[in-house]
């Protein structure tokens, strides 16, 4: 097939900051994969397209992950309500504007992650060693083993601000620059509230819960709406059982 080049955009991304523990750095920023600290959530990205209308710049607009597949979509002239059968909700919003032209977003806030404790399959806490789809990997381990020491929390970004609560969840230090030194790999723990203005404090280092007690309140009761949309995971399958000869295979038949 022949394809214009005069109609492609080309995206570099991330899904996540490198491995805590020396595999890559994240500095100057907290934390790293599996974290729920910038240095695990916050990632760049490179956009090459002649349909760019707006170019050589640096776009600081809040976007997430599900933003890319709404953009593609509609890049590529998609009109779900012209379908007759009924589509699913996308999750994401359309930023080609805001990359293109560096428009706002549209997107206000993003919910980074959050656990209760009565809508999760307990299963998923006991795994199975052949569960464990990277076993030769001691800094992966580390970090599935203390993931699953988190009870609940709820982490989200609203504009500059970004609020952490619950009993306990993840919360490491920082990465020495270019991992010059190598960095604890075992992740610690942290509870209660915290709240960071990451427009002056992207490193996540000062606490402004106490001196800003309206903005933790309101971004606190996003989370009994969040909430009422979770439901109960399912059943982990085991994944070694796809391992076949070093390679990767389908694994699932069905799913409950």
């Amino acid at each position: 097939a022949v394809v214009s080049t005069q109609s492609t955009g080309v995206v570099f991304m991330s899904d996540n900051g490198a491995v805590y523990g020396g595999r890559g750095s994240n500095f100057p920023l907290r934390g790293g994969k599996t974290s729920l600290q910038e240095g695990g959530v916050r990632s760049i990205s490179i956009v090459n397209s002649p349909l760019l209308q707006k170019t050589g710049y640096i776009n600081t607009n809040l976007h997430h992950v599900t933003d890319w597949y709404a953009t593609f979509q509609a890049l590529a002239g998609d009109h779900s309500e012209q379908v007759h059968k009924k589509q699913l909700d996308v999750d994401g919003l359309n930023i080609w504007e805001s990359i293109s032209l560096n428009k706002s977003s549209g997107r206000e806030e993003v919910l980074i992650n959050m656990r209760i404790p009565e809508k999760m399959n307990q299963e998923l806490d006991n795994q199975e060693e052949g569960d464990n789809m990277t076993n030769n990997n001691d800094v992966e381990e580390v970090l599935t083993k203390t993931d699953n020491k988190a009870k609940d929390f709820f982490v989200i970004r609203r504009g500059d601000w970004k609020l952490f609560s619950g009993s306990s969840y993840i919360f490491n230090d920082w990465t020495e620059k270019n991992c010059e030194k190598r960095a604890s790999k075992d992740s610690k723990m942290g509870s209660g509230v915290k709240l960071y203005n990451l427009a002056l404090d992207p490193r996540e280092m000062y606490d402004v819960s106490e001196d800003f007690p309206q903005i933790v309140q309101e971004l606190l009761a996003k989370a009994e709406s969040y909430s009422k949309n979770v439901t109960v995971t399912g059943k982990r399958r085991s994944s070694g059982a796809g391992k076949i000869n070093g390679e990767w295979h389908p694994w699932v038949t069905a799913v409950n």
